[in-house]
């Protein structure tokens, strides 16, 4: 239930279909960055907030050097 800030109104929800549409509109904004991305020779990659940025760019940079090491 939502409640509103400047009025006593309120909306009733459906928890899972209200998450059900935000991963939905989460995913298609996702797809479409990465799509634009790789339209315009742009690396890509989907971070976790939960893991240190150092770890996430150490694993990056290593995939990275990986793929110019194949070509």
């Amino acid at each position: 239930r939502f409640e509103g800030l400047e009025s006593l109104d309120f909306l009733n929800c459906n928890p899972r279909a209200l998450r059900e549409g935000y991963m939905e509109a989460l995913n298609t904004f996702l797809e479409d960055v990465r799509r634009g991305c790789t339209r315009n020779t742009i690396d890509y990659a989907l971070l976790r907030t939960s893991q240190p940025l150092d770890a996430a760019l150490a694993t990056y940079l290593s995939n990275r050097l990986g793929m110019h090491h194949r070509n």
